[in-house]
């Protein structure tokens, strides 16, 4: 009696009765379900999370264009604002959409100094903000290159955050009779590069920034002393990014060499501002770029330009040491008719170097074509020191001589009493008299070239010699005449600065 009894019961515990061990042995779930063990019922899938996500319930399948909601195993258009953008930055926590942000935007502080430097008040989605500080009650803690030393100008700081590249747009308007300076510098605060300043007597400050890259900016409303402090009223204004980027010193990029000694490249200088002038072209309204050279050892350079299109792009090429911009860094300066411009530089020494792209005028810029080839470099000539002076030869039977030097590859080792200007490249020569004589020098730059000479005649020895006579002249020629012993005597020829390098012609005449 109890044997099939017992039977009955072992065979409904392996179809899987309430009480067995295996409710879920013959069950089969759908991929996106599993069998619950105390049930038998297949349910939806429970995973533990990825990394940085919530343990709950998978989506399936795979959200697209949502986010998963893992409480509940459905697609949601969002769990927090992140997941949002403008123009509907904010999402509803019950909704869990993105809605648009509430009106109006946060006030602007004012930062005291770079420490505490307060954000520019954007509201949430808008690229242009409009408000007004009174610099009066502040300090004097910040100092811009346009700002006047010792004037104790009052100032506040705004950190400007751009997420991705933009145009920066800033204005500086003083209310009631004031006198604001304005200026913006990369971070941080304290030590970063100043991009621009402006500082206009009697119209609002305006300075704009092409194609700004990511990253964190400062802006310093100043004043241009204590007495014009007062109401500014200030616009900063986002823009997509429009080229150039690199019009001036403070903005100039890397020439792009992309690990080789050569780059070629193409620019359109009429989409820049006139903010710099070379020494060879004086014309209002000439666009340009900047290029930073970077050499970690002396290299000769060779950088030309040439006018893409129907004729009408004239390009200006100027290069400039450190610092870019400096009234004394210029090194060469090319501007040709018809011919593309050409600058060669021989033996630049380590160091950054800055190459200008001009169009003459407002009607020169256009597409121009850039190659900027790095070599040698080529050494300095055998007499640029007093070591290997070159000694003065005349013809026989002729007391006069004539000879051309070239400054191209000289460098700077002495200095005359005539030229106080850094960088002003000579050679020596050695001039050996058997008898006393009159000597005559004069010197002019070769084939009415760019080149301004500096000459200075020196007694032995030659690196501590008393100096006999020095000139330099606006116009050719310079000219000195001395009359002199028996002996040995040195002969300096030199460029006025950077810029006065060049081909040479010297006569020396001997008289009785």
């Amino acid at each position: 009696m109890w044997r099939p009894l017992l039977l009955f019961l072992l065979v409904l515990g392996a179809l899987g009765c309430p009480g067995g061990k295996d409710l879920c042995a013959r069950v089969k779930c759908e991929p996106d379900r599993e069998c619950e063990p105390s049930t038998g019922i297949c349910r939806l899938k429970q995973f533990a999370g990825d990394a940085g996500t919530d343990a709950g319930i998978r989506c399936e399948p795979a959200c697209d264009g949502g986010v998963c909601d893992t409480r509940t195993g459905s697609c949601v258009a969002c769990l927090e604002d992140s997941h949002c953008a403008c123009p509907n930055p904010s999402c509803d926590p019950q909704l869990l959409t993105c809605q648009p942000p509430p009106d109006g935007g946060s006030d602007a502080g004012v930062g005291e100094s770079c420490a505490d430097a307060q954000p520019v008040p954007f509201a949430p989605c808008e690229t242009k903000v409009t408000f007004i500080v009174d610099t009066s009650a502040l300090k004097n803690d910040e100092s811009g290159s346009c700002s006047t030393s010792g004037s104790d100008g009052k100032d506040a700081v705004y950190r400007l955050a751009l997420a991705a590249t933009q145009d920066v747009l800033v204005t500086a308007e003083p209310l009631g009779g004031g006198d604001a300076v304005v200026y913006l510098r990369r971070g941080p605060c304290a030590s970063g590069a100043e991009l621009s300043c402006r500082d206009d007597l009697g119209q609002p400050e305006s300075l704009r920034l092409k194609s700004l890259p990511q990253g964190d900016y400062f802006l310093v409303v100043d004043s241009f002393d204590a007495p014009s402090a007062g109401q500014v009223r200030v616009t900063v204004e986002l823009a997509p990014p429009t080229p150039p980027p690199n019009e001036t010193c403070a903005t100039a990029i890397e020439v792009p060499f992309d690990g080789g000694s050569t780059a070629s490249f193409v620019v359109d200088t009429s989409l820049a501002t006139d903010d710099h002038a070379g020494s060879c072209n004086n014309t209002t309204d000439s666009r340009e770029v900047v290029y930073r050279i970077p050499l970690a050892a002396p290299k000769d350079l060779r950088a030309t330009a040439r006018g893409l299109g129907d004729g009408g792009v004239d390009p200006v090429l100027y290069l400039h040491r450190t610092p870019c911009g400096g009234g004394s860094s210029e090194l060469a300066c090319d501007d040709q008719l018809t011919r593309p411009e050409v600058i060669r530089k021989l033996n630049l020494q380590a160091g950054d170097y800055f190459l200008f792209v001009e169009g003459f005028g407002p009607d020169g810029g256009g597409p121009t074509e850039v190659t900027v080839a790095l070599s040698g470099p080529t050494p300095p000539p055998p007499n640029d020191t007093c070591q290997g002076a070159r000694l003065i030869s005349f013809p026989p039977g002729s007391n006069t001589v004539s000879f051309r030097v070239d400054l191209a590859s000289a460098l700077d080792d002495h200095q005359g009493s005539c030229n106080s200007e850094t960088d002003s490249f000579e050679v020596v020569y050695l001039l050996s008299l058997a008898s006393s004589k009159v000597v005559e020098i004069t010197s002019r730059a070769a084939d009415a070239g760019i080149a301004d000479p500096v000459i200075y005649l020196k007694e032995s020895p030659c690196d501590g010699g008393v100096e006999l006579g020095c000139d330099d002249q606006l116009i050719d020629p310079e000219s000195i005449s001395a009359f002199l012993s028996p002996g040995d005597y040195h002969l300096y020829v030199e460029g006025f600065g950077a810029s006065g390098s060049g081909v040479i012609d010297v006569t020396v005449r001997l008289t009785p």
